[in-house]
């Protein structure tokens, strides 16, 4: 096994490169269908609440499985790591291409989650094996440019598809390019990775399944229209318990699927919850801008992809930004003032009517990329900043994890509150379905708003800079 201190300077850039690569194209799939969910709706009959899995359910899969690559990291080596995730993708694609129902479709896009969730830790988990800690904000900022610049261009992707071919051609096109990733892992990527002859905790494993999976369910029942006003509550309720046994179980085995242990440190905890609340506003927007510019505003599949654009080009360009920054400052003023961005924006958007010029959110979802793109990079690595070497991968884990359920409880929780208001406004006043919608959307949007406060409010207790704490650090 090469370790980073018998790696090359080239040999450092090719490693991340390939996994760069990798985790480009499963986080491009994040999005890429985005543009396509009204189509999706009309094509196989089924209703926003249910479209909004396509994404809900690539981002619950990744969560649910993220915790297994603490597992992985340790077992595999790092090429067989990644051709194991390229591969599993790359299997979902072809079902996709192939889908004949919404069931298959739905299938397939967990089955890319499921590749994508070994992806994007074995991307963090590179960095923080490779760089050492005061060149970590650097490196972690380039590496969030990828992380928000494939989820940013992948609406515009999927509507430039849309323009000219049909929805099939998303999941065809994918093909070759994970096909290109294999071929250059094989060729380039060096094992960085430090084998232990760790196991995988079975029970732990189907908790954190179960847990995860129902956790999110229920709240989207919980904040959605349901003829069953039972199941919302009883499907949270078993997912918190099935979460509470899970963190027991990580307590009392020898050696945890997830050492939940990381939350001993205080800024490792702030700094986590604050980096997943934010995935949650940013899925949130994900989902619910392409709805309203197109039944509100009445864009095609290709302007939507055009008018994501420049906050997907604006939210890639300031993690970088944000990483030197942080390196220098701290993480604390700088996640404030992302979160202040982000309740601005979002207020804005949620005033909007269907009268409104267009270039008003094109403009709104522009300060939304940028609130997320500088609060991500700090929190994340003044997050895992925290951990010592061989609790690396499972801060990782944890991290990635609790980000990812936020990711899915962003479309699921406020699509559903949208749904929610839409009937209201539909069945109390009588306001026609193409109004009701605006409405549902404006209330959406102005709870992500309340969102985003609290999240601000929450960075109050960030303090410290970065380089003290690095100096300070104790390993548990």
């Amino acid at each position: 096994m090469e370790s980073e201190n018998r790696l090359s300077g080239r040999q450092r850039r090719t490693t991340m490169n390939a996994v760069k690569i990798g985790a480009f194209i499963g986080l491009l799939s994040e999005t890429y269908v985005n543009s396509a969910l009204p189509e999706f709706i009309r094509i196989f009959s089924v209703p926003p609440s249910t479209v909004q899995w396509l994404i809900a359910g690539y981002m619950l899969v990744m969560a649910v499985l993220v915790p297994v690559s603490a597992f992985l990291l340790n077992r595999l080596t790092t090429r067989k790591l990644f051709t194991l995730a390229i591969g599993v993708y790359l299997s979902g694609a072809l079902l996709g291409a192939a889908a004949l129902n919404f069931p298959m479709l739905l299938t397939a896009r967990l089955i890319q989650g499921a590749g994508t969730s070994i992806l994007l830790p074995l991307l963090m988990n590179s960095i923080m094996m490779l760089y050492p800690p005061r060149e970590r904000g650097r490196a972690m900022g380039a590496a969030m440019l990828i992380v928000l610049i494939a989820p940013a261009i992948g609406p515009t992707w999927g509507g430039m598809v849309l323009e000219v071919l049909s929805w099939r051609w998303i999941f065809i096109l994918s093909v070759p390019m994970a096909l290109g990733a294999l071929g250059y892992g094989a060729k380039f990527l060096a094992n960085i990775s430090e084998k232990r002859d760790v196991k995988l905790d079975i029970p732990s494993l189907m908790l954190s399944l179960g847990g995860f999976g129902a956790l999110v369910f229920g709240l989207q029942k919980l904040f959605s229209v349901s003829i069953n006003p039972y199941l919302g509550p009883v499907s949270f309720l078993i997912g918190a318990a099935a979460i509470c046994l899970l963190v027991f179980r990580q307590l009392r085995i020898p050696e945890p699927m997830l050492e939940v242990r990381v939350f001993t440190s205080t800024h490792y905890s702030l700094s986590t919850a604050l980096y997943s609340l934010t995935q949650v506003i940013m899925f949130a927007n994900f989902v619910l801008m392409p709805l309203y510019l197109v039944n509100v505003l009445g864009f095609s599949s290709f302007q939507v992809g055009l008018a994501v654009l420049p906050g997907g080009a604006i939210g890639a360009l300031l993690p970088r930004v944000s990483g030197i920054l942080y390196d220098r400052l701290g993480p604390g003023r700088i996640v404030r003032t992302g979160y202040l961005i982000l309740a601005a924006a979002n207020f804005i958007i949620s005033r909007l009517s269907p009268e409104t010029a267009s270039w008003v959110p094109i403009a709104a979802y522009c300060l939304v990329m940028s609130g997320v793109a500088v609060i991500l990079t700090p929190s994340q690595t003044h997050a895992l900043n925290q951990m010592p070497r061989p609790w690396m991968a499972h801060g990782t884990a944890v991290l990635n994890t609790l980000a990812l359920v936020g990711a899915s409880i962003g479309g699921a929780v406020y699509v559903g509150l949208m749904g929610v208001r839409q009937q209201a406004l539909m069945e109390s006043l009588g306001i026609p379905g193409h109004e009701a919608l605006a409405g549902g959307i404006n209330f959406a949007y102005l709870m992500i708003t309340f969102t985003a406060l609290a999240g601000c409010v929450v960075a109050q207790f960030l303090r410290g800079e970065g380089r003290e704490l690095i100096l300070k650090k104790e390993t548990p």
